[in-house]
């Protein structure tokens, strides 16, 4: 095992020496543990015989290895050498710029220094010499690549330094001095290191310190810095004053009160930055303690106080308002972190009574600015608003204390309510004051919520919410201010928002009997701002909240029972009432459990049956002659409205609700029937409804085999080529397909026929094409997730492989080209990008060819639109790419004409954009086409439209740097 000095001189053995020499140290007792004196002997033999530092690196970390395993498996040892074994690590690590060995040189120094309780000064401060070099830690070539980060070197370099406080002389100098210097990540290294330093050495060696510490932070938080570091410097701010300042220690505290002295004495609005400074440093302090906090209120909180009071408003001390918010602030904090103490109350002169004695007077002036807010003058805006800003959140505070440590009596507290609620009544409700002020009274009443003082639940109902809420009954405030404040306080609490919903319903009734009883039609825009509010936010948000049940299924009772009015059932559609009425109901079935969505089915079915006028038939018998039914008397406006709103609760049904039925027929049937009548009436809303039924219960549904037979066996009936009927049929394959049911694909086949073939006229073969943008888009309002529909994974992309090629083949044998091509558009456009990747070597040349056959049509501006989309997705895919070299000169065809599109300016801009894209594919692909681009892009540097002419130069440059 022994070295010797012929193994040493061959360096080829020396690896393998180690790797043995290291596997025996690590040996334990039961394997045959090697003695203490070839321990001995190792240690001394490798010390005289192995220069570390002039091997390769993977022998220096071997080398490092070893020794540390004589550190730590054998520091009996180790320890005999005494001093001379740390500094025999000392010189081997000396100079060493390898990171993984850097890790294992740290680790070893430290594990060598922790043998010794105490070293001689000297042996720290050789030690510190070599490894001061070291920091800042950084590579100079990056850390990519590399088996330790910086951080990892840096953090270990920091425990080194940490570890034992008889480094404390040598390092703390030595961080403050980098603390000076310009390098940003010297800097950060040094704030870092002091503040962990401060922690371990203690407050009894860092009270030496103290001075200096406080003015090298002092230079950093009262001096603009990277945000980066000035986050640092107040972090370690923060530990210094954690561990410096104590009731037997304050000359830390002593220093900072001299800046703060300084600095109050001559305080000016121009000093802004420093005012944040300070205020930071009130918080600071304020937060880490009662005592620190009673030490601040002591020194500065009276004195603060004062200036704010005596202060005019004309010349109001907006910064010692701020720095009273921000103490406030703070003190709070410490009450949250123990709500139940109540030795800060019972001490004399601690903060809360000091609070507490002047909480009268700092609330007058708060209150003072507050309410006088609507007179200052327009040329003091900037100031006032940052004033009342301060101010708000300073009422805010005084008004959130727990309830054991609130300092202001309750009269105040009423008094802070009254002044929030008057600003939401006089101000506009995009001023930043007033969203301020409405997001403070929702956290006034979260507090209030929350806690078990029902007094002040009460002066909070009666003074915020029961005010507001008359407001909107008596139409105080503007429509818009009054929804948006009812809807912050609703956000309270389950019981607010129930408040709210209950007026809002009660004034939506009330505004549907005034405009279809009385007429009063100038109540239409109001009533549909309410529906969209109620469905939109309210029913939202009790959804969230778990509680959207019995409240919301009464309304729904509401509007049914004002429905069998025959004068509000026929009027109901004016001005786009019935359109906010159908999704407000949509939304407040889907949010309801299934029992109250069966209360409501119940009650609508019940009214559909006895208002509206169509063969009784079709509530007893299925599908007989319908076709002769359907071809009866047009329905009228009022049982289309019925028919509408009744289709919205039947759309937004859940799976497990069931559906009304008579005694011969299954619920879905009876359904069914009723909507398979209106559908052939080409009422599409209906087709909807329908659509959601076979959707969600498909089973021995007769309707769908229905409507197949009519499709194969009514080619003569001219009833089904109308275009909401087409469509109606859309709706029912869209609902098949999403819940992947191949009948779909007759219905499918029906559109195709009608869009290839124009047999049935050109609006049938456009109303068809419609039809498939209805079965391969979205459907946000009808069959969705939200709505409970049953959506399979990857319909759509069944549907656009089923689609694809039928339309390629059809493309040019087409009776009309546009249609096939608007339909190919459609599918393209709605089909997910990645299935549309996957097969664009096929469809670019469609592509190009729809968007050349559609672009003279001002009409197809938008599928345009969307064919460039698809078109640039491609461009931008890796994939995607090798297509588009392929079929580069028909792309770029095609983009250098839609540059010039005259119809819509996205569509030049895009064109132009997917141009620049182009710029970076293989030179020697693009370059027989670069002439062709760079004329297209210069012509477009004369559109009248701004952001065309940007992307213009820019793609004018991209393909000009080809050269």
């Amino acid at each position: 095992m022994i070295m010797s000095s012929d193994q040493e001189a061959d360096w080829v053995a020396l690896r393998g020496v180690l790797i043995g020499c290291r596997a025996m140290l690590y040996r334990k007792k039961e394997v045959g543990r090697i003695s203490t004196i070839d321990v001995k002997r190792f240690s001394k033999c490798f010390f005289e015989e192995v220069d570390v530092r002039s091997l390769a690196a993977n022998d220096r970390k071997l080398c490092y290895e070893v020794l540390i395993c004589l550190c730590t498996e054998h520091k009996e040892v180790a320890t005999t050498q005494g001093e001379d074994l740390v500094y025999e690590i000392l010189r081997s690590i000396d100079n060493e710029m390898d990171p993984p060995c850097l890790m294992l040189a740290f680790q070893l120094v430290q594990r060598a220094i922790s043998l010794f309780p105490v070293l001689p000064n000297m042996v720290y401060q050789d030690a510190f010499d070599i490894l001061s070099k070291y920091f800042p830690v950084y590579f100079t070539h990056g850390d990519a690549g590399n088996d330790a980060s910086r951080e990892e070197l840096s953090d270990a370099l920091l425990n080194i330094f940490c570890f034992t406080p008889y480094f404390e002389p040598h390092v703390i100098p030595f961080l403050l001095e980098k603390l000076s210097t310009a390098f940003s990540l010297a800097k950060l290294d040094s704030l870092k290191y002091l503040q962990k330093c401060i922690s371990c050495y203690g407050p009894d060696r860092m009270a030496d310190h103290a001075e200096d510490i406080w003015h090298s932070l002092e230079t950093i938080i009262f001096n603009k810095e990277e945000d980066q570091i000035e986050k640092e410097a107040m972090e370690c701010f923060k530990t210094t004053v954690s561990v410096l300042i104590a009731p037997n220690r304050e000359t830390f505290f002593g220093l900072i009160c001299q800046k703060i002295d300084l600095f109050l004495n001559n305080i000016a609005p121009e000093k802004q930055s420093e005012v944040h400074a300070l205020g930071s440093i009130f918080a600071i302090i304020s937060r880490l303690s009662d005592y620190l906090c009673t030490r601040v209120f002591q020194k500065y909180f009276a004195r603060l106080v004062n200036l704010l009071v005596e202060s005019t408003r004309s010349s109001l001390n907006g910064e010692a308002l701020y720095l009273v918010s921000e103490i406030l602030s703070s003190c709070r904090g410490l009450t949250q972190k123990s709500p139940d103490s109540t030795e800060v109350i019972l001490e004399k002169d601690s903060w809360w009574n000091i609070l507490r004695n002047y909480s009268d007077d700092l609330t007058a002036a708060l209150l003072k600015l507050v309410n006088t807010i609507t007179s200052i003058e327009d040329d003091a805006l900037v100031v006032r608003q940052e004033n009342v800003l301060y101010a708000v959140k300073c009422l805010e505070v005084l008004a959130t204390f727990a309830e054991s440590y609130s300092p202001i009596a309750d009269e105040t507290y009423i008094s802070i309510l009254k002044s929030l609620t008057l600003i939401i009544f006089y101000m506009d409700k995009n001023n930043l004051i007033w969203k301020s002020t409405q997001e403070v009274l929702i956290q006034i009443g979260s507090v209030v919520q929350k806690s078990m003082d029902r007094r002040r639940a009460v002066v909070y109902t009666m003074l915020v919410v029961e005010k507001l809420l008359s407001a909107f009954v008596d139409s105080t405030l503007p429509l818009d201010v009054s929804l948006e404040a009812l809807y912050g306080i609703g956000t309270v609490g389950n019981d607010q928002m129930k408040q709210v919903l209950e007026v809002v319903e009660e004034a939506i009734t009330v505004k549907i009997s005034k405009i279809c009883l009385e007429g009063e039609f100038s109540q239409a825009e109001t009533l549909i701002s309410l529906l969209q509010f109620y469905s939109g936010r309210i029913l939202l948000w009790l959804h969230d909240a778990g509680d959207a049940g019995e409240v919301t299924t009464q309304f729904a009772l509401r509007i049914w029972n004002q429905m069998k009015d025959e004068n509000v059932s026929k009027n109901i559609h004016v001005m786009g009432i019935l359109d906010a009425l159908v999704m407000a109901m949509k939304h407040l079935v889907a949010v309801s459990t299934v029992n109250h969505q069966s209360i409501i089915i119940k009650k609508s079915h019940e009214i559909i049956v006895n208002s509206v006028s169509c063969p009784a038939e079709l509530f007893t018998t299925v599908f007989q002659n319908l076709e002769q039914l359907a071809s009866s008397p047009p329905s009228s406006i009022q049982d289309l409205n019925l028919i509408s709103l009744f289709a919205s609760v039947i759309t937004a049904l859940s799976a497990q609700t069931p559906l009304p039925c008579s005694n011969s027929n299954s619920s879905s049937d009876l359904v069914s029937n009723l909507f398979l009548f209106f559908l052939l009436r080409g009422h599409v809303p209906a087709a909807q409804a329908l659509a959601s039924v076979i959707n969600k219960n498909p089973i021995d549904n007769k309707a769908i085999g229905f409507i197949l037979s009519i499709l194969l066996e009514g080619a003569e009936n001219k009833q089904l080529y109308k275009k909401d009927i087409i469509l109606g049929f859309a709706w029912i394959g869209k609902g098949m397909a999403m819940r992947g049911d191949d009948r779909s694909k007759e219905i499918i086949r029906f559109l195709l026929k009608l869009v290839i073939s124009s047999q049935h006229g050109l609006d049938a073969a456009l109303s068809a094409v419609d039809g498939l943008h209805v079965i391969m888009g979205d459907a946000e309002g009808c069959l969705s997730k939200q709505f409970h529909a049953v959506i399979k994974p990857l319909y759509k992309q069944r549907l656009f492989s089923t689609l694809l090629p039928v339309l390629l083949s059809s493309m040019n044998e087409a009776t009309d080209k546009e249609a096939v091509c608007r339909a190919f558009g459609y599918v393209i456009s709605d089909a997910p990008l990645a299935a549309v990747i996957g097969e664009a070597h096929k469809i670019l040349p469609a592509v190009a060819d729809s968007i050349i056959a559609l672009s003279t049509d001002i009409q197809n501006k938008d599928i345009v639109y969307s064919l460039l989309l698809v078109l640039s997705g491609i461009l931008m895919d890796s994939t995607g790419k090798e297509s588009v070299i392929e079929n580069l000169r028909i792309v770029t065809g095609v983009l250098t004409r839609l540059v010039s599109y005259p119809h819509l300016m996205l569509v030049r801009e895009t064109a132009i954009q997917s141009l620049t894209s182009m710029s970076i594919l293989p030179h020697s692909k693009i370059y027989p086409v670069k002439p062709q681009v760079l004329k297209a892009v210069t012509s477009a540097l004369d559109d009248k439209r701004r952001a065309v002419r940007r992307e213009a130069v820019r793609c004018r440059q991209a393909w000009s740097r080809g050269n």
